[in-house]
């Protein structure tokens, strides 16, 4: 019968590697097994290749009855062990885990030792990081290592390295480190802000460390406390969280500085102005009118630097036109509107009508507020 309906078996007699090389291919590189069956319908047969003891370049040839022989050339060079890339940032009592890998240096494909490989870890500032185990061993036949832990002890950088402590001929070089940055945990909240007499607004106190924590005091004191009423001094910010809501009610024009300190954590300021409020309209008036049209309008608070802001008081605003405006609202004449306590405009539309020709102005007002007065020309 014909080739294609046999096996092929290689043994002893017609081995199925042979190596050819100037240097003594035994100790560059080893084949396993030496020989090898491929069973009917089948196209090939697995060996596994493992550098030898000495650097260099062998040839490998593949040989059966019947058949060419294949021919596939082997480098052996020193291995590597790689750390990774990438920096990484820790807060004190933080822990994470490190790996090295086996790889071949001049390809960079994974490699396998063939016997257990220990590396030596080392950090460049020991009073940064505490490591432990000291060492990590790539298992024979594993590409990666066992893991060592490394715990913060205190704030700075320094840089991880494994080495190999064997000599050079059968050491692995070592590529690349891993830097490691230790902070202090720091809060932040509201960096600046403005907010109008009996105004008031709301905000967080955020930390920046992970969220498996314990709860956190947080104490927040003000230099200027007749400036600014504080919904309180001393906030939690409790275990799995990341914040604590706080607000503050603007009492008297003045600055006050609000400062949030936490035990192990860096402190935060925030500059507060406080200032009679703003009026804005929500629609621009018309250029122009006739007498007896309208148009509808609503008005929003403002703090002092024109953000949008919210009232800790009901609040009623007088409207005061001259002869040739009056204010509507649900069909009849007002001549002041209000606005509850917690809102931030004026809740339903009302409407100004041009009652006579010329030239019609209003002035909105209410206490702790600056006046707001518009104008619109009025034709007969």
């Amino acid at each position: 019968m014909g080739a294609a309906t046999e096996s092929i078996s290689v043994n002893a007699a017609a081995p199925l590697l042979k190596t050819e090389s100037a240097e003594q291919s035994t100790t560059i590189a080893r084949e396993t097994p030496n020989s090898v069956t491929i069973p009917v319908g089948g196209s090939g047969a697995p060996i596994d290749i493992a550098g030898g003891d000495t650097r260099g370049t062998v040839t490998l040839t593949a040989h059966a009855t019947r058949h060419l022989d294949g021919h596939l050339v082997v480098r052996v060079d020193r291995p590597k062990v790689f750390m990774g890339y990438g920096n990484f940032q820790l807060y004190p009592g933080d822990s994470m885990g490190i790996q090295v890998s086996a790889w071949d240096s001049a390809t960079f494909y994974p490699g396998y030792p063939t016997e257990s490989v220990t590396f030596d870890l080392s950090a460049s500032d020991t009073s940064v990081l505490a490591i432990h185990p000291t060492t990590l061993t790539i298992p024979a036949g594993a590409a990666v290592s066992t893991s060592a832990w490394l715990r913060a002890t205190g704030l700075g950088t320094t840089s991880v390295i494994a080495t190999d402590p064997r000599p050079v001929p059968y050491a692995y070089a070592t590529d690349g480190t891993i830097p490691v940055t230790v902070i202090q945990p720091y809060l932040t909240f509201n960096s600046a802000q403005s907010v109008g007499i009996r105004q008031f607004f709301t905000g967080y106190v955020a930390e920046n460390v992970p969220f498996d924590h314990g709860p956190i005091v947080v104490h927040m004191r003000q230099r200027s406390p007749a400036v600014l009423m504080l919904s309180d001094t001393v906030f939690t910010i409790g275990p799995g969280a990341m914040a604590s809501p706080w607000s503050a009610t603007g009492a008297t024009s003045g600055v006050d500085t609000i400062i949030v300190s936490a035990s192990g954590f860096k402190r935060d300021t925030s500059i507060v102005t406080v200032g009679p409020g703003r009026i804005a309209l929500g629609g621009q008036p018309p250029a122009s009118m006739v007498v007896g049209d309208s148009f509808p309008e609503v008005f929003y608070l403002q703090a002092p630097d024109g953000t949008g802001s919210t009232t800790a008081d009901t609040v009623v605003f007088t409207l005061a036109p001259n002869a040739n405006f009056e204010f509507h609202q649900d069909g009849a004449v007002i001549s002041s509107i209000t606005i509850p306590a917690g809102q931030t405009y004026t809740q339903s539309f009302f409407y100004v009508k041009a009652k006579a020709a010329g030239t019609g102005s209003a002035t909105i007002n209410a206490p702790n507020y600056i006046p707001l007065t518009f104008s619109v020309t009025i034709s007969p």
